[in-house]
C-alpha cells in the first residue's frame, strides 16, 4: 500500500532579518533560507538563495545566529554582490522539519549546501511543500519585494 504524500504550509509572513536584526528572529522550531539581498532603506529585495536550513533540537533564532558567526564572512565574499548582504526568512514548523529540508534543499540545490542536493535523505514519501512565497516559482532566486521587520 502507497503511502499518502503529506502537505505541509509553511507561512514565511515573520519577516526578513538580517545579522543587525537576528535578535528579532523568533524562538521557534522550523524551516530558514538565506538569501543574498539588498535593503533600498524601506524594502528587502532578496535575490539568490544560499542556504536553507532548519531548527528541530534548537530555536531558528541560535540556528541563525551560529550562521552569522560561522558562514556570513564566506557567503558575503563568495556570493554578495556589491551592496548585497544576508537576509533570513523564517517559517516556524513543529513536525517533519527534517524532512521539509531535505525536500526543498534536493529541490532548489541552494549552493551553500552541501547535504541532499543529489538525492531527497528524508523519509518517503516526501512531504508537498506550499509557502506564502514565490519559493514555487524560483530556481535559486527571487525578485519580490518583502518589508524589514
Amino acid at each position: 500500500m502507497t503511502q499518502k504524500r503529506k502537505t505541509i504550509h509553511l507561512d514565511f509572513e515573520k519577516g526578513v532579518y538580517q545579522d543587525l536584526t537576528k535578535n528579532l528572529i523568533p524562538f521557534e522550531h522550523g524551516i530558514y533560507l538565506a538569501y543574498t539581498g539588498n535593503f533600498n532603506g524601506k524594502n528587502v529585495s532578496l535575490n539568490k538563495l544560499l542556504y536553507i536550513g532548519m531548527a528541530d533540537d534548537t530555536t531558528i533564532a541560535k540556528r541563525v545566529h551560529n550562521h552569522t558567526i560561522d558562514d556570513h564572512t564566506d557567503w558575503k565574499l563568495r556570493y554578495c554582490k556589491k551592496g548585497e548582504d544576508i537576509y533570513y526568512l523564517v517559517a516556524p514548523l513543529e513536525d517533519d522539519i527534517r524532512n521539509v529540508e531535505a525536500n526543498m534543499i534536493f529541490r532548489y540545490k541552494p549552493p551553500c549546501n552541501t547535504n541532499d542536493i543529489d538525492k531527497y535523505n528524508g523519509k518517503l514519501p516526501a512531504p508537498n511543500i506550499t509557502t506564502n512565497t514565490l519559493l514555487e516559482d524560483i530556481d535559486g532566486h527571487v525578485t519580490e519585494m518583502l518589508r524589514l521587520m
